[in-house]
């Protein structure tokens, strides 16, 4: 009975949110953050596989402004940069190619209209993001021409849960060293300067919610802080990095941290490695700290890098024969709010050392990597079975070989990776578009159990990066002008034991996505995931300690645009079923409004979602407007609702101001979360506040 009512209702649900699209006029709106979300999605950044929910996109905004300030240049025949055009289908990059191979260099980007496929609206949009330059970039520049129309760009944000947290009050009975030792606020400020695109410097400072906040005495006691000087484009030195920046090459398999990107709704799975870019991210674990430079010799590319950074670690008792320091783990996360988390913040040194040489012509391109790691620790896991590959010795070196070839509709890229001290890894990707309506792509990874790589970067992969052994595909189709279609599908085996997994194991995902567009303002996007993957069995009385965990995920996603008026609703049912046996289910409809207002100096973009789930493993995760830069990625879960808001105005230019307030409301609930993190009552509210001040 309870089934049929929770069915009734979801049936109610459905209907009216319908509705709302029946009556959505038909007429063109202008899009915010169109190609940073291009990026975003294009990196198959996967929801529920998101750990925080509010997502720092800084690696995303810094690969668009990278873009910017480096634009493709359409004079040169070079493929690889031509896949730099993330917000490009993968069939628009084939095109343009083909179009270079036949024509030659083009000799204005107004051409790009030429291309099959390319209209006069996506020329607008890449407008910014390329270039016809005839210029020699090997020529010196004065001192004059470098320190010309400098660009600054400074922004500052501040974010907060309005309700109080247990970690907070020391009259919960928590011991001391688990009460949060500063206040409830988060603060971030970022500064940017652009000299002529030759010249560039950056300074981040970050501190989270229940750190030490700066005061008056120490105005700069951030608890993350990162910069970078960066030079580029001077001759011979293509880029000098000094401070914080990623580093990626090949297909990101012996090293691809921080700032690479794959392709995979674009219909293949390839690696768009970012060599060496400054960044001004905080997360230690994808980032380094050093010196990195980038030469052009002749037809070959050199780069390099050194890094040494302090990092997180749950200390242990020095090993007793030998007296080196042990560590239990490497701490991502940065928190220190705690006197415990306190006690493990810089408690390690970590260095690494980078060398890439890369070389080809216009049909391929080819690459060698050396890497080493070194910690000033012994890295001793747990004594759980599924530790046993991995590697505890505190120096580590892999070397790679990478290739890439480009033929019209074809494309195959690979590389080979061995580990100094045993184990191998390959990955293999092939691109086949027999038509423009049709495209393929298949990919194969082989990790053995001896090769681990924390820097190693993979669309395919698990969180242990190793022991892994993967096999999928993926097609596209263009049923029709207005419809289209992508289904993939990935296999995997893991030989030894994982975590939650005590025997060999396998793993099946399957996903299909069906998009039609009926106008230019109007799309709307069906899919459905279903995954089944062996873990132990949530019932230990049972025979068999592993048993098939399935998760069927369907959705559909509605967009439409009148002048001034954005619509976009979601609505989203999940499954769990363990053993052939349902566990729970959910569903979530969220509905979000975005208005232009004053001369569209001004946007208000409101969310209602109504979610009911069984339980926290029936969670939903689903995209939420944030601030400029962020995005927020809530859990719905349980029984409830959530209402936010997000005001944006341009006062003038060179100012712009971001305000977002959100609550979400558990009916059913007298506490919210666990822990520290626990709050008194049904109802979690937070606020945001963000200014961004540039001046040219």
């Amino acid at each position: 009975m309870d089934y049929l009512m929770k069915r009734d209702k979801r049936l109610l649900c459905l209907i009216i949110w319908i509705g709302l699209f029946l009556i959505t006029p038909d007429i063109r709106a202008q899009e915010i953050d169109q190609v940073l979300q291009s990026i975003i999605n294009n990196d198959q950044f996967r929801e529920e596989e998101v750990k925080d929910e509010t997502v720092d996109v800084t690696v995303f905004h810094e690969r668009e402004e990278e873009l910017k300030n480096n634009p493709v240049d359409l004079s040169v025949l070079d493929p690889v940069e031509i896949l730099r055009l993330e917000m490009l289908e993968r069939k628009k990059m084939d095109a343009l190619y083909e179009y270079l191979l036949l024509y030659g260099p083009m000799m204005s980007v107004y051409e790009l209209q030429a291309v099959e496929g390319i209209d006069g609206e996506t020329v607008s949009s890449l407008i910014q993001y390329v270039t016809v330059s005839h210029k020699d970039r090997n020529r010196p520049l004065s001192l004059k021409e470098l320190f010309r129309k400098p660009h600054v760009e400074l922004m500052t944000s501040v974010r907060r849960v309005l309700q109080q947290k247990s970690g907070y009050d020391p009259d919960t009975g928590m011991s001391v060293s688990s009460c949060y030792m500063g206040d409830p606020w988060q603060e971030k400020m970022t500064l940017r300067v652009n000299f002529s695109n030759h010249l560039l410097l950056g300074v981040a400072l970050k501190k989270d919610p229940g750190e030490i906040a700066p005061d008056r005495i120490h105005p700069f006691r951030f608890d993350d802080r990162s910069a970078f000087l960066a030079v580029k484009d001077m001759g011979w030195l293509k880029r000098l990095v000094i401070g914080n920046f990623g580093a990626s090459f090949g297909q990101g398999l012996t090293l691809g941290g921080g700032n690479g990107s794959f392709s995979g709704p674009q219909g293949d799975f390839g690696f768009r490695p970012g060599g060496i870019t400054p960044t001004l991210s905080t997360r230690k674990e994808s980032t380094y700290r050093g010196i990195g430079v980038i030469c052009d010799i002749g037809n070959t590319v050199v780069s390099g890098f050194l890094s040494m950074q302090n990092r997180d670690a749950g200390i242990d008792s020095p090993e007793a024969s030998t007296g080196d320091a042990v560590i239990s783990s490497l701490t991502e996360g940065g928190y220190h709010r705690t006197l415990t988390e306190t006690e493990k913040k810089d408690a390690v040194k970590e260095y690494h050392a980078g060398l890439n040489f890369r070389g080809g012509g216009e049909h391929w391109k080819s690459g060698f990597t050396l890497f080493h790691h070194t910690l000033e620790a012994r890295l001793l896991p747990g004594p759980q079975p599924y530790n046993k590959f991995r590697d505890t010795s505190s120096r580590q070196t892999w070397a790679g070989w990478d290739f890439q070839v480009f033929l019209p509709r074809f494309t195959w890229s690979g590389e080979i990776s061995s580990k100094a001290n045993g184990g191998n890894a390959m990955v293999s990707n092939l691109s086949l578009r027999p038509s423009s309506n049709v495209a393929f792509s298949f990919s194969l990874r082989m990790l053995q159990g001896k090769w681990s790589n924390s820097q190693s970067a993979s669309y395919l992969v698990t969180s242990s990066i190793m022991n892994e052994v993967t096999l999928a595909g993926m097609m596209q189709l263009l049923l029709h002008k207005n419809w289209d279609m992508t289904f993939s599908t990935e296999a995997s085996q893991y030989p030894w034991l994982r975590y939650q997994v005590s025997a060999p194991s396998s793993k099946i995902k399957h996903h299909l996505k069906v998009c039609f567009r009926p106008s230019k303002t109007t799309s709307m996007e069906g899919f459905m995931k279903w995954s089944e993957d062996q873990k132990d069995r949530t019932d230990k009385t049972k025979t068999g300690s592993v048993c098939f965990i399935e998760q069927i995920t369907t959705g559909i996603q509605v967009n439409s645009a009148v002048e001034r008026l954005t619509l976009k609703g979601n609505l989203r049912w999940l499954m769990n079923r363990e053993a052939g046996v349902i566990t729970g289910s959910g569903f979530l409809m969220a509905q979000d409004v975005s208005w232009w207002i004053k001369e569209k100096k001004a946007r208000v973009t409101f969310r209602v979602a109504l979610f009911d789930t069984d339980s926290y493993n029936e969670r939903i995760y689903c995209w939420d407007q944030d601030l400029y830069q962020s995005f927020s990625v809530p859990a719905y879960y349980s029984k409830g609702y959530q209402t936010s808001m997000v005001f944006s105005y341009h006062w003038f230019r060179g100012l712009d101001s971001w305000i977002k307030y959100s609550r979400f409301s558990y009916p059913g609930m007298v506490v919210i979360g666990s822990g520290t993190e626990q709050i008194s009552g049904n109802q979690k509210s937070e606020l945001a506040v963000q200014i961004r001040i540039s001046v040219n």
